[in-house]
């Protein structure tokens, strides 16, 4: 910043602080790049894919919630797990994002997965409709799904696919979830993965529980993405095979 020329001609800003004075600190140099950035009429947009709670995390936040207060033009979009975010947002100095919009990524299209499945894989109406299906909408599950049917060169849904996909959703989503449910909801779940669907006052029988010990599970795995809970009164997993996942952890933790 000191000696050096800036040039970012490419986006369209022509900006040259080797004659400035020199900074003394990296916050000093940030206003000034934004102030100049701001008099040529251009903004800046900041995108975080999978945000977890960090150290860089905490401080990268305080410092854009300075600039957006003195009204600089500078935005951002961070995307991650339900979890990660919330534990952002109810850290001490960062409560502003609690104003902030707040989006829920919805499933994919299940049709557009099946057109794309028998496409690319070759596959009949059946077979890419009940692949699709599968998936739930389910980013993760339509890629790891057209992965292992693409390298099992074959028409069919194997049990050795399911296997494969399994293992991916288990290793890459799945386990970390796990680890973070509380005892009284990985309890519900027992219940819930008996069957596709289910009432709220079956699983209330089923459990012998009263309706005030589930709706806190039921808030907890609704937000966590494991529970659709669109439909009043029904209850449905919203994760692919997550019904097989959990009935595999429940057998394990068993033994």
């Amino acid at each position: 910043m000191i000696d050096a020329e800036l040039n970012l001609s490419a986006f369209g800003i022509g900006l040259n602080l080797s004659k400035k004075s020199p900074v003394a600190s990296i916050d000093t140099a940030l206003r000034q790049l934004m102030q100049e950035i701001r008099k040529q009429q251009k903004r800046v947009l900041i995108t975080i894919d999978e945000v977890q709670k960090t150290d860089a995390m905490i401080d990268f936040i305080q410092e854009f919630q300075l600039l957006i207060r003195e009204d600089l033009p500078i935005y951002l979009i961070i995307a991650g797990l339900y979890e990660d975010i919330e534990d952002i947002e109810n850290t001490d100095g960062l409560t502003f994002l609690l104003r902030a919009a707040r989006y829920e990524m919805t499933p994919l299209s299940i049709r557009i997965i099946k057109e794309d499945y028998k496409k690319t894989l070759s596959l009949s109406e059946e077979t890419a409709d009940r692949l699709a299906r599968m998936t739930k909408g389910y980013a993760f599950a339509y890629q790891a799904f057209g992965k292992y049917m693409w390298e099992s060169t074959g028409p069919e849904i194997t049990d050795l696919i399911l296997s494969q996909v399994d293992e991916a959703l288990s290793e890459k989503v799945y386990n970390k979830i796990w680890s973070e449910l509380a005892p009284r909801d990985k309890f519900f779940l027992s219940y819930i993965v008996q069957k596709e669907q289910m009432s709220a006052s079956e699983l209330l029988e089923l459990t012998k529980k009263k309706h005030n010990e589930w709706s806190e599970p039921r808030k907890r795995l609704i937000e966590k993405g494991i529970l659709d809970g669109s439909v009043r009164g029904r209850i449905s997993l919203k994760l692919p095979r997550f019904g097989e996942y959990t009935r595999m952890r429940l057998e394990a933790e068993a033994d």
